[in-house]
């Protein structure tokens, strides 16, 4: 039987994983792929994180280069960060290494410089793992639509805050609460920043843009915003109106193509699928020109799906290496340019709630910014309810409009003194 050596660098919740998936389900894998696959070395600087593997009886050591220094086949990098991810991929692949990765951030920064590397010196890298956990979106994008031109896709990629947003929606409590309880139940970090300001979530979707269009695009190619803002009182409007608020990554290519990529709180109609992907869970709606449009749903996070992902791309680099396969350097290319366009750019429908005073003529003057900057109102809500104060909440909703557009309105409309507080959001159907 062909044997197949493999390192694991970082031994934390899904390095962990990893180890526990090839304790449990070795047997299988022999089974299902005749290879033999050994892991023969778990690094960690944190003795405790040790203790699992040794108690597996698998090797450990607290230096990296004794990875690097022996005869295994792939290195798996679960570690996280850049810097030193960057410096071991290199040392990896330049000494004959193939490459596994759970980290999002080192694929969305150097994906390029990583992909060229690799065709280089004939060696592989697998990422499955980077992107919505136990979903298989980036083989799937990589394999099953391959003959598929992907002119969109549309997620919720970040289980953080769609439990999050979840809890908003069905518990009707404030931002504050549900991040709380979110911590509570392990769903959110003590620090959740890259969570609710959008750039985890922004990491994945340049990762499927870049594999999807074949151009270079990183999270600096990505227009986000975050959750951070939210208030209990859209979520309630969104509803009424037939919507929920969804943490949303899209990316969008059309016919010359140029390329729409965010990730922004969104209104979703309650007739989209995405609409009812609620608490941990993470969905991709992938659209192709010839198969339309697919979904993928499961688990984003956690060690057991993150485990299984990894473990996918271990196995396809030991099934190419094991049995011989001629290297395609096709399979690891991007363009170094890429085509992205400015979030004013882009067209969308919009979500607007102003706090103004409750005077006459406030309207009019409202409608009047937004008819000449060439937005058409499509529905508009005054909850004399909400009147507090002498101010009271006008919301609207538009027809598809210029982004450049409709903040060119937004900042003349936040000019009026009347106006005390204005919140949008995008909207998609």
């Amino acid at each position: 039987m062909k044997k197949i050596k493999f390192a694991i660098i970082g031994s934390g919740t899904i390095g962990g994983g990893v180890v526990d998936l090839f304790v449990s389900n070795i047997d299988i894998v022999k089974k299902k792929t005749g290879i033999n696959f050994e892991l023969s070395l778990v690094v960690d600087l944190d003795d405790s994180k040790l203790e699992k593997p040794k108690n597996y009886g698998i090797k450990v050591s607290k230096n990296y280069k004794d990875a690097i220094k022996s005869d295994v086949d792939i290195i798996v990098e679960l570690v996280g960060g850049i810097d030193f991810a960057w410096n071991l991929y290199n040392e990896a692949i330049l000494n004959g290494k193939h490459f596994v990765t759970a980290n999002k951030a080192l694929i969305a920064d150097r994906i390029y410089q990583m992909f060229k590397l690799a065709r280089e010196n004939k060696k592989y890298i697998g990422f499955e793992a980077s992107v919505a956990g136990g979903i298989p979106i980036i083989k799937t994008i990589k394999e099953s639509l391959l003959a598929n031109k992907i002119e969109c896709i549309e997620g919720i990629i970040n289980g953080t805050t769609n439990y999050i947003l979840t809890k908003m929606h069905k518990e009707k409590i404030s931002f504050k609460e549900a991040l709380l309880t979110a911590q509570k139940l392990g769903f959110a970090e003590a620090d959740p920043t890259l969570d609710i300001n959008g750039t985890d979530a922004a990491s994945k979707i340049a990762i499927l843009a870049a594999i999807s269009s074949n151009q270079n695009i990183g999270l600096k190619d990505v227009y986000v915003e975050g959750i951070n803002d939210i208030e209990f009182i859209d979520i309630k409007e969104a509803e009424d109106l037939g919507y929920v608020i969804k943490l949303i990554a899209m990316f969008k290519i059309d016919e010359n193509n140029n390329i729409e990529i965010r990730v922004n709180p969104t209104l979703v109609s309650l007739s989209n699928p995405l609409a009812n992907i609620n608490n941990e869970y993470n969905a991709v709606l992938v659209a192709g020109d010839f198969v339309g449009k697919t979904m993928y749903y499961g688990r984003g996070a956690g060690a057991r799906p993150t485990a299984s992902a990894v473990f996918s791309d271990i196995i396809d680099i030991g099934n190419k290496i094991a049995f011989n396969k001629e290297y395609n350097p096709n399979l690891l290319f991007i363009d170094e340019e890429n085509k992205v366009k400015s979030h004013e750019e882009i067209y969308s429908k919009y979500y607007l709630r102003l706090i103004t005073e409750d005077k006459v003529g406030i309207l009019a003057k409202i409608a009047k910014v937004m008819g000449d900057n060439n937005i058409s109102i499509s529905s508009l809500i005054q909850r004399d309810i909400y009147k507090k104060d002498g101010v009271v909440p006008l919301v609207f909703t538009t027809h598809i409009a210029l982004e450049k557009d409709f903040f060119k309105a937004i900042e003349l409309i936040k000019g009026f003194n009347f106006v005390k507080e204005i919140v949008y959001y995008r909207i998609i159907d």
